[in-house]
């Protein structure tokens, strides 16, 4: 269970829940939502995918995000973002939810590994 309190502000945001990165995305013409409830915040996108053999879709992406302090608040950021794809017809949500949570809390939710990482899980940096 993860140890961070969402309510409490002295943890650091990831920069792409920041509002700072929502209003980037939505210079670049993306529309951009936000969400919160007891134990869970959230920042998401929605994107469209290039086109397809002429067809494209819309995913609700929130990088980093969802934040969450339990699994049942995970579950209940995770519904939310479900009721907002389905209300902007996206075809699927990304999530990342922050922090880490175990694998089998994840898949009970019904949530799988994308077999391509898009964020590296680490990052190194060499000050110099």
């Amino acid at each position: 269970m993860p140890l961070m309190n969402v309510e409490d502000t002295s943890y650091p945001n990831h920069l792409l829940q920041s509002d700072e990165w929502m209003r980037f995305q939505e210079l670049l013409g993306r529309q951009t939502f936000q969400a919160s409830g007891p134990g869970w915040s959230y920042s998401a996108i929605l994107e469209k995918s290039e086109p397809f053999l002429g067809k494209s879709s819309k995913r609700l992406y929130t990088p980093y995000g969802p934040v969450a302090i339990s699994a049942e608040s995970l579950s209940q950021a995770v519904g939310s973002l479900q009721e907002l794809a389905v209300t902007h017809k996206a075809s699927y949500i990304r999530v990342e939810p922050y922090p880490y949570f175990d694998k089998q809390v994840l898949k009970k939710l019904g949530l799988y590994k994308n077999s391509r990482n898009t964020q590296p899980d680490l990052t190194w940096v060499l000050d110099l």
